[in-house]
């Protein structure tokens, strides 16, 4: 969906590109608030601290955000995202000894 995130970019700064960039109704507003506090306790909260039901809630979470996402979307874009990712076209450039190009 065309979000791009940078090498420096915190979660935080990635949940306000999503909003600025995607129109989201409310809930998935708060689905993706509630998914950026998520992936902030697992980067900074006690190592297993997150139980079934919380990981249950994460999906939950997920699926209305990408379900929004979609809705937001023409059936091309859609289609791309979902078949030809950007990761997909991305390719780095490393030199090698033979100067070759690694993907």
């Amino acid at each position: 969906h065309r979000v791009q995130r940078s090498q420096g970019d915190t979660v935080h700064d990635l949940e306000r590109r999503v909003r600025d960039e995607l129109p989201l109704d409310r809930e998935a507003e708060e689905a993706l608030g509630r998914l950026r506090r998520a992936v902030e306790r697992e980067q900074y909260g006690v190592p297993d601290g997150v139980d079934a039901d919380a990981r249950a809630a994460i999906e939950s979470d997920l699926r209305r955000l990408l379900t929004a996402i979609d809705a937001g979307e023409e059936r091309g874009a859609r289609y791309r995202a979902r078949f030809l990712p950007v990761s997909l076209l991305r390719r780095r450039r490393s030199t090698t000894a033979a100067g070759a190009f690694a993907p």
